[in-house]
């Protein structure tokens, strides 16, 4: 969920200085893994199963699924191919995993069995590329999005297109189901912006506009009721899911360009209290998180190579996240 190899989380939170933010407390690790091979490319995707047992990740080439709570390595599959793997999802009963690539070079996305990594099917997006996969929390459908303008939303089971929404869009980067599976969000290339359709019937339902540079990743609150966005311009925004209004502005923007502060993942706790946010300061990773209710800065970690994507355990316990080195780093809050 990212717009540039330099990644990052946003700057201040209302009300709480660099200073003080620095002397915060820093979440424990638990455990880091890696690719099993060498070289094999940074890692660019976490996810946990809905009933937090497994943790899967995208590094490189191919993607593996550990014990999340103490990193007992499952398992390593390598994709077909010479292009990175760029996402992960796990499916709402946990057993099957969607992968999408990270580069426009390849049209087919892929269906993975949890329990033993076999290949359920392949599914080609019709020169959409599939760059970003999203399940439906209904449990019916995936959708996928890549450089090709459009969303297409698939009946994963049998593998039938049901249609494509957005057809005027490019969605490279990020895809968001609402809790109740009747909406989609999704970040836009051009112009910067978050754009929700009705997963029933493909209309279009709300445009948020106020980033200034690529809208990196998007995530729903749990009670569906907050849609909250990060872009390159260093922020992170919170807006009311019902009709888009703005609620909060997370972070100091950038200057025009500039990418060295770019937020580029978020997730929710799953009591929808707590924003988490993570990319780059500088050349360093930068973790965060913040009250949603007031947008009071709770935890700043700057530490470790830049961070990719970050996730949250159903617990709400350990926290995730995608390092550009090749690691994976799941902490306790």
């Amino acid at each position: 969920m990212i717009a540039t190899t330099g990644l990052l989380l946003a700057g201040l939170a209302w009300g709480v200085g660099e200073d003080r933010a620095e002397e915060m407390r820093r979440p424990e690790v638990v455990w880091t893994g890696k690719a099993e091979g060498e070289r094999a490319g940074p890692a660019r995707a976490v996810a946990f199963s809905t009933d937090g047992k497994l943790l899967a990740a995208a590094i490189g080439k191919e993607f593996a699924i550990w014990e999340a709570g103490d990193g007992s390595r499952r398992r390593t599959i390598r994709e077909p191919g010479t292009e990175l793997v760029g996402s992960v999802a796990f499916s709402p009963d946990g057993a099957v995993l969607a992968t999408g690539r990270a580069k426009p070079l390849d049209e087919t996305g892929r269906l993975w069995r949890a329990s033993d990594g076999g290949l359920l099917r392949q599914y080609k997006a019709d020169r959409l590329h599939v760059t970003t996969v999203a399940f439906d929390p209904r449990g019916d459908l995936l959708a996928t999005s890549g450089y090709g303008n459009g969303i297409r939303l698939w009946h994963w089971a049998d593998g039938s297109p049901l249609r494509v929404v957005g057809d005027d869009v490019q969605v490279r980067f990020a895809l968001a189901f609402s809790p109740d599976g009747r909406r989609l969000a999704a970040a836009a290339v051009r112009p910067h912006s978050v754009r929700v359709w009705g997963v029933d019937d493909g209309r279009p339902l709300l445009t948020l506009e106020g980033h200034t540079d690529f809208v990196n990743d998007v995530a729903f609150s749990p009670d569906g009721l907050t849609l909250a966005s990060c872009s390159s311009d260093g922020t992170a925004q919170l807006h009311r899911a019902r009709d888009g209004s703005l609620l909060r502005t997370l972070g100091d923007r950038s200057p025009p360009r500039d990418r060295s502060r770019s937020v580029n993942s978020l997730a929710f706790s799953p009591d929808g209290l707590t924003l988490w946010a993570a990319g780059v300061s500088s050349s360093s990773g930068l973790l965060r998180a913040w009250r949603v209710a007031d947008g009071t800065l709770l935890l700043r970690d700057a530490s470790g190579p830049p961070i990719h994507d970050v996730a949250v355990s159903p617990s709400g316990h350990l926290i995730a996240t995608a390092r550009d080195d090749g690691t994976v780093v799941v902490a306790r809050d």
